[in-house]
């Protein structure tokens, strides 16, 4: 009798242990996006856009910025939302009298938007608008240079709120090739690696809703 008790006592103990040992099961957050547009189409409209390096201003666009894309109605786990298919801005100018041009550069490679956070309470997605490796998100050019000064911006950080369907980008992690038509490029104006201010409010019809579920 004592024999089997012992049995038991130890079988129970490795059913314990494996209870015990069972790894938790990972949560699983699903991304829901509305959009109207059938064919999942967008168009982002912002009334200008500045860009900053520190407390000095680069250059401010203060005529309408647009991006036009593909933010398609689904229902799964994937934080790929979308991304823009051509976006272009008005001349803009900087503090030095200085003039720039800029372009939502997809013909480099694509672009999404991805999405990182999502709160309830407020309706409010944190996004990041980024591009693989070094391609480039925007391009922007000094027009009034010869072209000696060309930045990309490989990602912008941005949120998205449900109620007003306003895009507001933040910052924007930036490249700066190392030459341009021969010269050093952007010395004094842009350093490579470096977090701008870039921020903007884009104005998103048809109004998509983005919601987020975990569990």
């Amino acid at each position: 009798m004592r024999k089997k008790t012992t049995s038991t006592l130890v079988l129970a103990s490795v059913v314990a242990l494996g209870a015990q040992a069972a790894p938790a099961a990972a949560a699983t957050t699903t991304w829901t996006v509305v959009n109207p547009d059938a064919n999942g189409g967008f168009t982002a409209t912002a009334p200008g856009l500045t860009v900053q390096s520190g407390s000095r201003t680069l250059f401010t666009c203060a005529g309408s910025v647009t991006i036009q894309g593909s933010i398609a109605s689904k229902s799964n786990s994937d934080v790929a939302l979308g991304g823009g298919t051509v976006g272009w801005t008005p001349e803009c100018t900087g503090a030095d009298g200085s003039t720039w041009a800029g372009i939502l550069s997809v013909s480099a490679g694509p672009n999404t938007f991805r999405a990182s956070a999502y709160n309830a309470s407020t309706g409010v997605t944190t996004l990041n608008h980024s591009a693989p490796a070094s391609f480039p998100v925007w391009t922007w050019v000094r027009t009034d240079s010869d072209g000696t000064c060309w930045f990309i911006a490989t990602s912008v950080a941005a949120t998205y709120t449900n109620a007003t369907s306003v895009l507001k980008t933040t910052t924007a992690k930036v490249y700066v090739p190392p030459t341009a038509n021969g010269v050093p490029n952007c010395v004094g104006q842009v350093t490579d690696g470096a977090t701008l201010t870039h921020t903007a409010s884009f104005k998103v019809t048809p109004a998509i809703k983005i919601t987020a579920v975990t569990s």
